[in-house]
C-alpha cells in the first residue's frame, strides 16, 4: 500500500462465505483463510488474526499466507 491510502472491507459474495459468514456471525469461532494482499498483512496482528466484521467483531479471522505454488496446490 502507498502512504494516504485507504484500506477497505470488501465482503466476496461467493457461496462459500454467504452461507459461512452468518453462522460464524452468530456462533463465533475461527475462520481460516488466505490472505491474498498487502492490505490482509497490514490490518491483522502478530498471530496474524483479525476480529471481523469490523462494526461487530463477532469471530476471529486467521490469515495463512502461501506462495504461489501452496496456492495452486490448494485451489488447483
Amino acid at each position: 500500500m502507498h502512504s494516504g491510502e485507504r484500506i477497505e472491507c470488501l465482503r466476496p459474495a461467493s457461496g462459500l462465505v454467504t452461507g459461512i459468514d452468518p453462522v460464524m456471525r452468530a456462533c463465533g469461532g475461527i475462520w481460516i483463510a488466505h490472505g491474498g494482499g498487502d492490505a490482509d498483512r497490514e490490518v491483522v496482528d502478530a498471530n496474524n488474526k483479525i476480529l471481523v466484521p469490523e462494526d461487530e467483531k463477532r469471530y476471529v479471522l486467521k490469515q495463512v499466507w502461501t506462495n504461489d505454488k501452496g496456492q495452486e496446490d490448494v485451489y488447483y
